[in-house]
């Protein structure tokens, strides 16, 4: 049967193909979000009811997991999306073989993990809920969801994620409030992980008819090998971001890493809502790179300015409150991380726009600079930790993470210049306008100490700034439910329509 996207991406007209960009961006936006506040919930609770050294140990725990995540998925999301964005007709042989290998490769790390742990210099305790983390590999194994974002109908991986993580905060609140131990929360996500992979396979069957077929030995070894680049260039990451923790927990002490923890949390929580912008993007600029130039071109410069407006302005804000913010989610007795959580509020800027032009160097098929540029950062983000750690603790984790994530952003923006003759625009849309603007915001914020009264005033300069200096362009349209690339003749005719 035919799926029922194969469809040419060009076909129909360009509101509709932005009426689905925008879709698809307000679907992983709120799937992200849903996601990040279910689990903000949950460790803000955990934080509150066993302590800040429970809140360290998950921390860690998750950090030494997250080598083994990018190990099990191998990279073959990212591939299987630009793929099958190009070829949809090969959606069921690509989500198969996918499928197959994930699985497999999962088994194995689980047993690579039994035999790891019981070696780690760490308490028992601390070795049973990193163990239970490691039983998640399961779930994200057997989660297909990037089916649906390479046939960009992301508003499918909405209802896969909000099952799980609704069935996530429901089972950790009441588990941790029956047994107050913390070694039930990663108990719970293995639940609803695997009820979350569920339901977006079913929906699968049911959306896009896919169809589990029968293994093709020749395409799997194709897909493995193309994916090699990619999970190095993830695994090398993955390394240099999770080894500040590490280090801090054997340099330091639990309690430091949940300090730490409580700002980098928030953090990857926005940069993960604001990256939704080139995800949406990523199937289009898959296809278009390969067919249509100039409209490449137009999304590369849309989603480089719309990233550019919405952070700078929050990693600015972050920084004027990161005080009151810390107190407000996890309450007093994580507030001696707040000047960590200052410089890693940095990270809101450097890593999206790192994110970007990385999109640019992936569907270009130029993994290998993505591969050097997570090589570079393991040796310097190391090299900084072993310096910096000892001496300025969470701080100097921080500041090393922030110097490291820049340097191989700014490698891979100098390739994108070998690849593209408009890498400049992208540079100039994404920092000079709203840098001024949000230097203004920063004037008021900073007058002003309370949070609740801060923070809607300096939005409020820093969109009447951006209009004033004409840093909002006139076709871009920010709506409640996405962003939307539309003329004004357009927007002001489609919204008058009796169809709306």
């Amino acid at each position: 049967m035919k799926h029922e996207s194969q469809r040419d991406p060009t076909s129909g007209s360009s509101a509709s193909t932005i009426k689905r960009v925008s879709k698809n961006f307000a679907s992983l936006t709120i799937a992200e979000g849903v996601t990040r506040i279910c689990t903000l919930l949950l460790f803000i609770y955990i934080a509150r009811v066993l302590g800040v050294t429970a809140f360290g140990e998950l921390a860690f725990a998750t950090a030494v997991i997250g080598f083994f995540t990018f190990f099990a998925d191998f990279g073959l999301t990212t591939l299987g999306i630009r793929e099958i964005a190009r070829h949809k007709k090969e959606t069921d042989s690509y989500g198969t073989n996918i499928l197959l290998f994930q699985v497999l490769f999962t088994l194995f790390l689980l047993i690579l993990l039994g035999v790891f742990l019981p070696s780690m210099p760490i308490s028992y305790t601390l070795k049973v809920i990193t163990f239970f983390y490691g039983l998640g590999l399961i779930p994200l194994a057997l989660d297909m969801s990037y089916i649906f974002q390479a046939h960009e109908k992301m508003e499918y991986v909405l209802v896969g994620k909000a099952a799980n993580q609704a069935a996530y905060l429901i089972l950790g609140f009441a588990l941790i409030t029956l047994f107050k131990n913390v070694v039930f929360v990663p108990i719970a996500a293995l639940v609803s992980g695997v009820g979350g992979a569920t339901v977006t396979y079913v929906l699968l069957t049911k959306i896009i008819n896919f169809r589990l077929k029968k293994p093709d030995p020749k395409n799997f070894k194709l897909l493995i090998i193309a994916a090699i680049p990619f999970v190095t260039s993830e695994i090398l990451i993955m390394i240099y971001r999770n080894i500040d923790i590490i280090m801090l927990q054997f340099i330091k002490n639990i309690n430091e890493v949940g300090f730490y923890s409580a700002g980098y949390k928030i953090v990857n929580s926005i940069i993960i809502i604001i990256a939704f912008v080139p995800d949406s993007f990523f199937p289009l600029i898959a296809y278009h790179f390969k067919h249509d130039e100039r409209q490449f071109k137009q999304y590369i410069l849309l989603f480089s300015q719309t990233i550019g407006l919405l952070s700078i302005p929050l990693a600015i804000g972050g920084i004027i409150y990161a005080r009151q913010i810390l107190t407000l989610l996890y309450g007093s007795q994580l507030v001696a991380g707040a000047d960590a959580f200052k410089v890693l509020l940095l990270l809101v800027i450097v890593l999206p726009f790192k994110i970007l032009v990385a999109s640019i160097i992936i569907v270009a098929n130029k993994q290998k600079h993505y591969m050097i540029s997570g090589a570079i950062g393991v040796i310097l983000n190391v090299t900084l930790n072993i310096i910096l750690i000892p001496r300025y603790g969470m701080m100097g984790a921080g500041i090393a993470i922030v110097v490291t994530e820049t340097v191989a952003g700014i490698y891979l923006l100098f390739n994108c210049f070998e690849l593209l003759d408009y890498s400049s625009d992208i540079l100039k849309k994404y920092f000079l306008k709203p840098t001024i603007a949000a230097i203004i915001m920063f004037l008021i914020a900073f007058t002003v100490s309370n949070i609740f009264i801060g923070i809607p005033l300096a939005a409020l300069a820093y969109f009447a700034a951006l209009y004033v200096i004409k840093g909002i362009p006139e076709n871009l349209v920010v709506s409640p439910f996405g962003i939307v690339n539309l003329t004004r003749d357009r927007w002001r005719k489609e919204k008058n329509s009796p169809l709306r």
